[in-house]
């Protein structure tokens, strides 16, 4: 494969270019076989608390198993203990870059289609088993055959061999442009011993569900299902001990914002994923909080399910002609948002920004109703207030919206994440629409979607708990994923905006800012854009005495 990018640069090369800027190493040999080198350690100043570092959060795991489920309030529960081959590391100007961790160098294949690791040698899970290139591949077997949310980020594996004892090579059944990339999201490596757990062929997943075997920093001491999760160092890590790092990690459920707040000025919590923008204001007049406000590829979503009146495109259409962004974004956000022009954020590469803002159109939505015709006049709409605290706002302005014409809505919030997706796992039952917050796990739009939309993404593979199928946009996804550089996938994602515009079963509401709450002596929080679907790096933070 000698495909180039814009620039004359082929894929090949592109790719390992991008992965040495995301090592920091120079550009030498490029025409040999070109291994990516690991990021150099930093050091840190000391002077460390020697009380837990305490992380409140809105939304309890599901579990702790990486393989069964990876939504943020999952891994935010997961990420202690577990690791990938590669990840996401701030690069201190608001971005991220890939850098290595299990794997310490890769090589792509002429054709796109092969990756070969190189694993980092004297690593062991905490039970003591060896990380190495059987394990690596038992945890892509093992991903695969779970086959559940997490594997759907990767690409059809058509095979995983292993080289030597530190050596694994993936085969893919075609080329698939952000590999290395959802490879910080899947798989997080779990030590093969724990298939010694399997019950009823279940692959050990009853086991992990509340037991974690990682090789990450931290091992799980406790966890009191509804309140917190409480972590120990592990005392054998690979990267060691030396320099400032927390001793203790607690995780802890506090659903609601005025509590989060009050626990972030009294001192008893050190970070916060629930403060919302009315409070941000107010709290940045503490001299002993800082408040991360930033503009994320974050959108929130009404996703209408394909049964009833939503299988009508019209009515679908109908569903965003009615909604006021405005009174949200202005009203409700503050204006710390922005109206959406379809479902790729600004932010993300392959946005299309000659795509019109959506807009409130009353008289159009009458029309569409009109010509539809439902025969269905009340629906219920299922919101999850904990992990988006704007949804009762949201809810109530699309319910007013839905009033003027005459069609009413329920609105049911559920508190519990587990109880949530479990209503939308069959489209038979649960509700009618859903609140739903996308953000790319990954810089590219392959990640949300071929997750969200495409039609091999259904439950329980993945997350298009609407069942929409349109097989024009799977060719697009499909097409645009296996395109040799950014240049030639542009096309297709355009086409694919602009299909989701006219038939897509949502209504794109917000582009949203994040809000992170924070106290002073927290150090070694470094914000970047994917942290809304990426846990906080554990292991780099810690507290000052």
């Amino acid at each position: 494969m000698d495909s180039r990018t814009s620039d004359g640069i082929k894929r090949r090369e592109l790719l390992i270019r991008s992965a040495h800027a995301a090592a920091g190493v120079g550009l030498t040999g490029l025409a040999g076989a070109v291994w990516v080198r690991p990021l150099a350690a930093l050091a840190a100043p000391a002077r460390v608390s020697t009380r837990p570092l305490v992380f409140v959060v809105r939304t309890e795991t599901l579990t702790l198993d990486p393989h069964q489920n990876d939504f943020i309030y999952s891994q935010n529960a997961q990420r202690p203990v577990y690791e990938p081959l590669v990840d996401y590391a701030p690069d201190g100007k608001g971005g991220a870059t890939i850098v290595p961790v299990l794997a310490t160098d890769w090589r792509v294949s002429n054709d796109a289609k092969t990756y070969t690791f190189r694993l980092r040698p004297n690593v062991r899970f905490t039970d003591g088993t060896p990380f190495d290139a059987a394990a690596a591949k038992w945890n892509f077997d093992r991903l695969k055959a779970v086959n559940k949310g997490p594997a759907a980020r990767l690409p059809a594996i058509d095979r995983v061999e292993t080289l030597d004892r530190l050596t694994v090579r993936v085969h893919l059944r075609a080329p698939f442009a952000p590999f290395i990339q959802a490879l910080a999201k899947a798989p997080y490596m779990i030590s093969p011993a724990a298939q010694s757990r399997e019950s009823g062929g279940d692959l050990a997943q009853r086991w992990l569900d509340t037991n974690a075997v990682g090789t990450g920093p931290f091992v799980v001491d406790s966890w009191v299902r509804g309140q917190q999760l409480t972590y120990a160092r592990n005392p054998n890590y690979w990267r060691g001990w030396s320099g400032p790092h927390a001793e203790r990690v607690t995780i802890r459920l506090v659903r609601e914002s005025a509590t989060q707040r009050l626990m972030l000025e009294t001192g008893e919590a050190d970070l916060a994923d629930g403060i919302i923008i009315t409070d941000a204001d107010a709290m940045k007049k503490n001299s002993a909080l800082v408040i991360e406000e930033h503009s994320t590829p974050a959108q929130i979503h009404v996703m209408l399910r394909m049964r009833g009146a939503m299988l009508d495109p019209k009515f679908r259409e109908a569903m965003r002609a009615v909604f006021s962004y405005t009174s949200f974004v202005g009203g409700v956000l503050l204006n710390k948002g922005r109206v959406p022009n379809g479902p790729i954020a600004k932010g993300i590469w392959a946005h299309d920004p000659s795509l019109p803002q959506y807009r409130r159109e009353l008289v159009r939505a009458r029309q569409l109703i009109q010509e539809a015709a439902p025969s269905q006049r009340s629906f219920v709409l299922q919101t999850i207030s904990p992990f988006f605290p704007y949804y009762p706002q949201l809810a109530q302005i699309l319910q007013q919206n839905l009033a003027e014409v005459g069609i009413s809505l329920t609105i049911e919030d559920r508190l519990d994440a587990a109880g949530f997706i479990g209503a939308l796992t069959a489209l038979e039952r649960g509700p009618d629409m859903y609140g739903w917050a996308i953000n790319p796990a990954y810089d590219d739009p392959h990640d949300i979607l071929h997750r969200t939309y495409h039609s091999t993404s259904t439950p329980p593979t993945a997350q298009n708990f609407t069942f929409y199928r349109n097989p024009r946009l799977d060719e697009l996804i499909d097409r645009g994923v296996s395109a040799a550089d950014r240049a030639s996938r542009q096309p297709f994602y355009n086409q694919a905006q602009r299909l989701l515009r006219e038939d897509g079963p949502a209504i794109y509401c917000a582009q949203f800012f994040q809000i992170f709450g924070r106290r002073k002596p927290l150090q070694g929080f470094v914000w970047h854009p994917f942290l809304f679907n990426l846990p906080p790096d554990f292991y780099n933070l810690w507290v000052e005495a």
